[in-house]
């Protein structure tokens, strides 16, 4: 039951998946310089942020259309953000596909194309799922957003790093700096690719009203 298992990954998206890496992005506190309006394709911001998941080496930066041009380093951050929780549940809800195959929950009576799964399923499940989703939202938000009266809106706490919810349970995060930003790079751009290839199953669907697997 692929829809829902999907959801369920918004319930995950936050703490559970924060994770293995405990950081997915690295930044590094160094001299602010004034920001460049134009820069070279895929060249690194010159304000005090560096970034993971750019190439080659963990610290480039991927920015081919230059939308960081002319902006300050907590809006660059505040996207980091979107695009790991994002990549996150987007990693959670492909695998949640193969529910299409492999339906254990409600009896297996939940059947069809994923897409058309989160119609079947019988309450209170929705209701479960959204309490959760709240739940895991909030404790984002008291971790890494400051709060508007101490520092206006949509912004994110000093020091804070995007991803990083100090949720590790199992120990998984490497002590070694080059492993750590390897593995918040993995990270980073499976998200991506899990973003493209979700929007891909879903509109493949929409249009054939056929199960991908």
């Amino acid at each position: 039951m692929a829809s829902t298992i999907a959801s369920s990954t918004f319930l995950g998206a936050s703490v559970a998946v924060s994770t293995a890496v405990r950081a997915p992005i690295a930044v590094k506190a160094v001299k602010t310089e004034a920001r460049a309006s134009k820069g070279s394709k895929g060249s690194k911001p010159s304000a005090g942020i560096n970034l993971v998941g750019g190439g080659p080496t963990p610290n480039d930066f991927f920015d081919p259309l230059n939308l960081s041009a002319g902006k300050d380093d907590n809006e660059i951050l505040l996207w980091r953000e979107a695009e790991l929780t994002h990549g996150r549940v987007s990693m959670l809800a492909t695998a949640g596909f193969v529910a299409e195959k492999f339906n254990p929950l409600f009896n297996g009576s939940i059947k069809g194309p994923a897409i058309n799964h989160f119609q079947q399923v019988p309450q209170p499940f929705w209701e479960i799922v959204c309490i959760g989703i709240a739940m895991a939202e909030a404790y984002r938000l008291q971790e890494g957003w400051l709060n508007p009266r101490d520092g206006g809106y949509y912004k994110l706490r000093p020091g804070y790093q995007p991803g990083d919810l100090g949720y590790d349970p199992l120990g998984l995060k490497p002590s070694d700096p080059a492993a750590l930003a390897e593995l918040q790079t993995k990270e980073l751009n499976n998200g991506r690719l899990a973003m493209i290839g979700i929007a891909g199953m879903v509109v493949q669907e929409f249009i054939t009203q056929q199960p991908i697997f």
